[in-house]
């Protein structure tokens, strides 16, 4: 029961924008399956819905993207967010030359401009969602070891720790951060050495490894 639980609060999100994406087909998707063979309707259905999951995966992974700890992964993945925004603008679009279409039977004067506010509802729900979605995921590297550990019934043993960390240990660690050295935070050094097997400094100390990796960048 705890493990279904635990599914649910991590795809509750999912499951709701399915359910809009169904739902909604009945408006862009309407306006799309104009542009279909007769007898071929249906194919608008399926193109309205998987544009909307398209719009909302974009989002999911620029909100991922942008954790990631890589300056030039977070600077590229604007890319994804100005995608999301053409792909917003024609679903709002499509949305609203369906509800010109509709709404006047429904709004015999006010219809123009509740069509063009309506219209927007969906897409712009549909990309808080993905972004909401991405904000509970995390960073991208930190994904699999969570998902490893979800599916153990039966958690690892902590390795014992060695010694406590020195400067020098912190210092020969440097050079495999591979460019992450001017970006790391106490907590950031915290992980690695104790991914390397050794005990934690405190936290000001912590803190000054961080100052000591990004010196010792800038001046390589």
């Amino acid at each position: 029961m705890q493990r279904l639980s635990l599914w649910f609060r991590d795809h509750s999100l999912w499951l709701v924008s399915l359910g809009l994406m169904l739902a909604s087909s009945g408006i862009d998707g309407a306006y799309m399956s104009k542009w279909m063979p007769p007898g071929f309707g249906w194919l608008g259905l399926i193109l309205n819905t998987m544009s909307d999951v398209s719009g909302m995966v974009l989002v999911y992974w620029y909100g991922r993207l942008q954790q990631d700890r890589s300056s030039r992964k977070r600077r590229l993945s604007t890319v994804l967010l100005a995608a999301e925004v053409v792909a917003v603008l024609y679903s709002w679009f499509f949305s609203w030359r369906q509800l010109r279409a509709v709404l006047p039977q429904y709004e015999a004067q006010d219809w123009s401009w509740v069509a063009a506010a309506a219209a927007g509802f969906i897409p712009l729900l549909l990309a808080f969602i993905g972004y909401a979605q991405s904000l509970l995921a995390g960073r991208v590297e930190d994904q699999k070891p969570r998902e490893n550990a979800t599916a153990t019934t039966e958690a690892p043993a902590a390795p014992t720790p060695r010694a406590k960390a020195t400067i020098d240990h912190w210092r020969e660690m440097l050079p495999q951060l591979d460019g992450r050295a001017t970006e790391l935070s106490a907590d950031d050094v915290a992980e690695i050495v104790t991914q390397h097997g050794y005990a934690l400094p405190s936290s000001r100390t912590l803190s000054h490894w961080a100052r000591v990796a990004r010196d010792t960048t800038e001046e390589t």
